[in-house]
């Protein structure tokens, strides 16, 4: 349909719906007979940083090399994107320094995350504290950094808790959570999940 569009004219604008996207915005860009006004990335991370990051904790020479190419093509797929970019936004002042790094004349702008606050309200009322406290950590466990954050809380973290408070549980929810769990799992590290629940209210509360 974008090819079909395209060959009618021109877009007053395109919007690039995180980075990994990009590849396909260019290929686009390049049929068009009029470029647009402006090109806009919506990116969630800073993904080179990431990478780097990964392959600090890498637990095997396999992973870290493979993190370290992985850092390498984002790093030039991420110039390109930022730097033929109109405007590129990023969800911190952290990710606009490192996005600046990579293109020092590129154009960000920091639109942060946000939470509905009227949709997770408390709807019951708040618990007595149990004799065996639940620690929890939700997200979408599909998404490397969130998986490495339970690991490095599990290894690190985790153990010094249950020292002193031997009946804390570790609960991971949200997406994909007996995933990540079973991933865990492969590493020595013993950890409850509540996968994909519907209502994560519920889990909260």
């Amino acid at each position: 349909m974008l090819d079909a569009e395209s060959q009618l004219g021109a877009f007053d604008a395109i919007w690039v719906e995180d980075v990994f996207s990009w590849p396909f915005a260019a290929d686009l860009l390049k049929t068009l007979r009029q470029p647009p006004t402006a090109v806009i990335c919506n990116t969630y991370n800073i993904e080179t940083a990431l990478a780097m990051q990964q392959a600090g904790t890498a637990t095997s020479v396999a992973e870290h090399r493979l993190a370290l190419r992985t850092a390498s093509q984002l790093k030039q797929m991420e110039k390109q994107a930022y730097g033929k970019s109109s405007l590129t936004i990023v969800c911190s002042e952290q990710d606009r320094g490192a996005g600046a790094e990579l293109v020092p004349a590129g154009r960000f702008t920091v639109v942060e995350n946000g939470v509905d606050l009227t949709y997770f309200q408390r709807r019951r009322p708040r618990r007595a504290a149990t004799q065996a406290p639940r620690l929890l950590l939700t997200g979408t466990f599909t998404y490397g950094p969130n998986t490495e954050a339970a690991r490095y809380f599990a290894a690190e973290i985790l153990p010094e808790i249950l020292r002193q408070i031997p009946q804390a549980r570790f609960v991971l929810a949200g997406r994909s959570a007996s995933r990540a769990q079973q991933h865990l799992k492969s590493l020595g590290l013993h950890v409850e999940a509540i996968s994909d629940h519907a209502d994560m209210r519920q889990v909260f509360e």
